[in-house]
């Protein structure tokens, strides 16, 4: 697999979570919710106009990018963990493709 399969692949797969967060905050009947989280979360969602709920979906889509994006640094070794450089590699079918992750990863943002 190369970086830029990977990283494509890390995008759909926020697109993914972000649809299933849409998913539990307007289709989930609250009776059917048994955690106490949950429950507090889609109550708040449900509170806010649709605008603010827009923009709560935007905010937490962009919180998605910027932690993987911060994954992705790190792993590429641009950024530190803990304020210290860590030699990190990620291995796919047998080859390192770290390095320019983080490059693609944001050059393939739609947001």
């Amino acid at each position: 697999m190369k970086p830029e399969e990977f990283t494509a692949d890390l995008h759909k797969e926020l697109e993914r979570n972000l649809a299933y967060y849409k998913e539990i905050f307007y289709q989930t009947k609250l009776e059917d919710v048994i955690d106490d989280y949950w429950y507090k979360a889609i109550v708040f969602f449900r509170s806010l106009n649709p605008d603010q709920q827009e923009v709560l979906l935007e905010i937490i889509k962009q919180v998605q990018i910027d932690t993987m994006a911060t994954m992705l640094g790190i792993i590429d070794g641009i950024a530190s963990l803990n304020k210290v450089f860590k030699d990190v590699s990620l291995i796919v079918d047998g080859e390192k493709i770290n390095g320019d992750l983080l490059e693609y990863f944001l050059e393939q943002d739609n947001s």
